[in-house]
């Protein structure tokens, strides 16, 4: 039997469940918990596959899960695929990539400046380069010099020809828009077990974005 957000036991009974919704409704983005409805765990929505955990209906305000009560980013994932506005060619990227980081900001208890997808509408490399500066405390020269400084090897660079040593320089494949959305998503990813890369993501979301026009 569906039942609507609000009157699922697990919903209103574990906190962290509210805390998630409150993150991603910063900026007032999701619908009311009231209009959204959960489908029950069985049967599964036709034709979905054994691997699929969760799935969303955004025009109709409908998700399901297979689990009840799914795990956090599971619930996170299919949230974010509720806020309207976002980049249709990103639309995965959106729930996939930031879902961990809405749960880390949920288990501190940290109300976003902004919400948590604006981080993709950050297209410069050189505000986020400042913005590792001022966290980190050290004066990176750039991407490359700061990956390396961590070990990570971002799909966007690669080694460097002509150098003595292992250095890495950026791929000219990749624009600047797409080297930002990678760059936050290593940060998404990392920022469970390094702190710098989420006060990182938090900074990036202290930044005058315009008003949403997000409806």
């Amino acid at each position: 039997m569906k039942m609507r957000l609000c009157e699922i036991d697990w919903f209103n009974e574990d906190p962290m469940y509210r805390r998630i919704y409150d993150v991603l409704n910063t900026e007032n983005m999701l619908p009311n918990p009231c209009d959204i409805t959960v489908l029950p765990p069985e049967p599964p929505p036709p034709g979905t596959r054994p691997s699929v955990y969760g799935m969303c209906w955004p025009f109709e305000k409908t998700i399901w899960f297979r689990a009840w009560p799914p795990p956090y980013t599971d619930f996170a994932h299919e949230l974010i695929h509720l806020i309207p506005g976002k980049d249709v060619e990103l639309e995965e990227i959106y729930a996939y990539n930031l879902s961990t980081f809405v749960v880390v900001l949920a288990e501190k208890g940290v109300k976003p400046p902004a919400n948590p997808v604006r981080l993709f509408d950050i297209h410069s490399i050189n505000t986020i380069m400042d913005t590792i500066r001022e966290v980190y405390k050290y004066p990176f020269k750039d991407l490359a010099d700061f990956f390396m400084w961590i070990g990570v090897i971002p799909s966007f660079l690669k080694p460097k020809a002509g150098v003595d040593g292992f250095a890495l320089e950026p791929d000219p494949a990749y624009n600047e828009k797409t080297i930002a959305l990678i760059t936050i998503s290593e940060f998404a990813a990392g920022c469970e077990y390094d702190e710098l890369q989420f006060r990182v993501l938090l900074k990036l979301l202290d930044a005058p974005f315009p008003s949403s026009q997000r409806a």
